[in-house]
């Protein structure tokens, strides 16, 4: 009888043993809801929005994958114009679907812990682009109807479709995705990073007091000085991280850097977490220290990336720095001398304020020292009228 008692226990542990952790002993979390306001873009364009707390953890905010959808559908439809774009929300066990009127999908499976796109590339797109490279974004029409310089060939493309993406999210980054009580959450800067920041070029933040979803110069700087929303996310009184943010933080800075950093290939980088171990930075950037995070992440991006594009554009309200001291690398610095031995070169010949724009019998010269968008105004009169710095 013990025998049989004994081989039983031994049955069970066994296949306890072989059960997924998941399935075994699914956590319970205890979540905090928060209208809070969202500010997109500007001062003056905001939304009353629902974020999500776990378990105590106050300074990493999660969203809900149902408002996400409604969300995207409302920044599509107002911010961008896209009327024709729609997003619809489905779940079936453990994934919830959001699908676009294209046809293309985002699942995320909250059992594997994985987030796939079928195509991410066509996922993002408007659907008013004609082709997966659409860099006009305009009709080819003015107001009056008129024929614009440029015009859109609506009936045909050359480029091929994109590959599926799967991340996976818990086994590769340790990143929680929740399914509970029939809603999915995931962290506001993970969909941020996936969804707002490529396409809309606004990133998420959180200062303790409301959400944003902004560009690289959406809060100013010190030199500058901070623009109205700005002032509002630097009002918030300067803290440490919390445990869970900074090591949620460092493993999203991953995440983020592994898909959307363009030259990881070129540079010969087979993982961020792996590059920030070799040079000895994955310490202090998920130090609960903000400081020694945003300083980490300064020196890595000017000095170690040094690809004349990646810049630090802010500290984090949490810092209460205004100022950080970094230094340049080997391309930043030779660039640098170069810019200023050339353009005091050509003052010599050309003066200090040289033409813009030239026609010599039937070659146009264009002459700009930096990119100023000019919206609106055909690229004739930005010439002619000054608006190219020369």
């Amino acid at each position: 009888m013990k025998l049989k008692i004994l081989s039983a226990i031994t049955a069970i542990v066994l296949l306890f043993s072989l059960m997924p952790l998941s399935a075994a002993a699914e956590t319970k979390h205890q979540i905090e809801e928060k209208a809070l306001t969202l500010y997109v873009g500007a001062i003056d364009s905001s939304t009353e929005f629902p974020f999500y707390f776990m378990d105590g953890v106050e300074d990493l905010p999660w969203v809900e994958l149902n408002a996400w959808c409604d969300l995207l559908n409302l920044m599509y439809h107002a911010y961008l114009g896209d009327e024709n774009y729609a997003l619809t929300y489905e779940q079936k066990g453990n994934e919830i679907i959001l699908k676009r009127e294209n046809g293309y999908s985002m699942t995320v499976d909250f059992a594997e812990g994985t987030i796939a796109f079928d195509d991410y590339n066509m996922f993002l797109h408007a659907s008013s682009d004609t082709s997966l490279q659409d860099i006009l974004t305009f009709s080819g029409f003015n107001e009056a109807g008129e024929s614009e310089l440029f015009q859109r060939n609506t009936k045909g493309s050359f480029d091929r479709q994109g590959d599926e993406l799967l991340l996976e999210l818990t086994k590769d980054y340790e990143i929680e995705i929740i399914l509970q009580d029939g809603k999915g959450y995931v962290p506001f800067q993970t969909m941020g990073d996936l969804i707002t920041s490529p396409h809309f070029l606004l990133n998420p933040f959180y200062n303790g007091k409301a959400a944003f979803l902004g560009s690289g110069s959406y809060f100013g700087d010190a030199a500058s000085g901070l623009t109205p929303v700005g002032e509002l996310y630097y009002s918030a009184e300067p803290t440490e991280r919390s445990k869970a943010l900074a090591d949620y933080g460092y493993r999203e800075l991953c995440l983020a850097l592994d898909v959307l950093y363009g030259l990881k290939d070129v540079h010969e980088i087979t993982s961020f977490d792996t590059l920030f171990w070799q040079i000895g930075y994955d310490e202090s950037l998920r130090d609960t220290d903000p400081w020694e995070a945003d300083a980490a992440l300064y020196d890595f991006i000017d000095y170690y990336l040094d690809d004349l594009h990646s810049a630090f554009l802010g500290y984090s309200w949490m810092s209460g720095r205004e100022e950080l001291d970094g230094f340049y690398g080997t391309a930043s610095t030779r660039y640098n001398t170069d810019y200023e031995r050339y353009h005091t070169e050509r003052a010599k010949w050309l003066g200090d304020s040289p033409y813009k724009y030239q026609e010599v019998e039937n070659t146009a010269y264009v002459l700009f020292d930096e990119f100023t968008a000019s919206i609106g105004t055909p690229y004739y009169e930005v010439l002619n009228g000054g608006g190219i710095s020369g």
